[in-house]
């Protein structure tokens, strides 16, 4: 029943105009899957979407529809993979993966959605263990 007023919810909005203001997605189970904001008919502002158990999956902003700025991804557990900056649905600036203990694992410079100038490698225990240097994604 809720798939269907969801459904009829967004075929109304197509339909009739834009969906503007708070918006939240469910899990067929009901169970909350999204929240977020709508402006001009796009997705604009703070979002957060979680796994079906409730954890969260991901949160950050969004800039007229695309990924922007500071975005953090989660594991079903709700320990953090990943920091990723966007500019424009871009990966742009540093990004960082996380070992399951919370440590840094990949700390790497992102250009245009691909790994330049440097990438460091930590050890688990929190120290460098290497350093790459990189131009266009390829190591040099």
């Amino acid at each position: 029943m809720k798939r269907i007023f969801f459904l009829l919810l967004l075929l109304s909005s197509v339909v009739f105009g834009q969906v503007d203001g708070p918006m939240k997605y469910y899990y067929a189970s009901g169970k909350l899957s999204s929240e977020g904001n709508f402006k001009n008919g796009q997705p604009d502002g703070y979002w957060k979407s979680y796994y079906e158990n409730g954890n969260v999956k991901s949160e950050g902003n969004r800039l007229n529809g695309q990924l922007d700025s500071l975005w953090s991804f989660y594991n079903e557990k709700g320990k953090k993979t990943s920091d990723i900056n966007y500019r424009n649905n871009i990966k742009t600036g540093w990004q960082y993966d996380y070992f399951p203990t919370g440590k840094v694992y990949i700390q790497r410079w992102m250009v245009n959605g691909i790994t330049d100038s440097i990438a460091h490698y930590y050890h688990e225990r929190g120290y460098l263990e290497k350093t790459i240097f990189l131009s266009g994604g390829l190591e040099v």
